[in-house]
């Protein structure tokens, strides 16, 4: 006995077409993650120094906390100009744990500045409080400051394919569709 089904053209199409998709999303899939792992090889990433930054006669570092894109950031001036905006999402227990209702401008009296590849971040900070007169202090360790870099750069294996999926699925669509439409008239 043979189990066999029969499949007119229209179905055929359909199957094929149903075939396509799942399998050009599985290959797509696979290319996003052969293709991130291959553009993204390890770099050496160093924590560099930038910047130091100490109040003195002649210039005066303060910060304040403000709203700017919705987002808490902190405002780094040199002499009432701004020279640094940082996101408050790294400092919430130090820096940026101060009542934010009141906007007051802190004097700095030290601050460290690194650069991680592109990104700048703040990794020692001493300041007044210009109403208690009580000073603070923020240290983050070269291992801390790593941690938040990578966490800030990774991008998602999903995005990727998502995207080629989106803007190449058409294309593998047809190709695969057409391969299952002629295995399909061989049956």
């Amino acid at each position: 006995m043979t189990i066999g089904f029969r499949l007119n053209e229209k179905k055929k199409r359909n199957l094929a077409t149903i075939i396509a998709l799942i399998f050009t999303a599985f290959l797509l899939l696979i290319l996003a993650l052969s293709v991130y792992e291959l553009l993204t090889p390890k770099k050496i990433i160093k924590v560099m120094p930038y910047q130091h930054l100490e109040t003195d006669k002649s210039m005066n570092y303060e910060f304040s906390i403000k709203k700017f894109n919705k987002l808490d950031t902190i405002f780094i001036t040199e002499n009432q100009k701004r020279i640094y905006l940082f996101d408050c999402s790294n400092y919430l227990e130090t820096i940026c744990s101060h009542d934010q209702d009141q906007v007051f401008n802190y004097q700095i009296k030290t601050a460290d500045i690194i650069k991680i590849n592109d990104r700048f971040m703040i990794k020692d900070m001493t300041w007044v409080d210009a109403v208690n007169k009580k000073q603070f202090q923020h240290t983050l360790a070269d291992h801390q400051l790593m941690k938040l870099y990578e966490a800030k750069s990774n991008v998602s294996y999903v995005a990727i394919a998502v995207f080629l999926l989106l803007s190449c699925g058409g294309l593998f669509m047809i190709f695969w569709g057409h391969i299952y439409q002629f295995i399909l008239k061989k049956i």
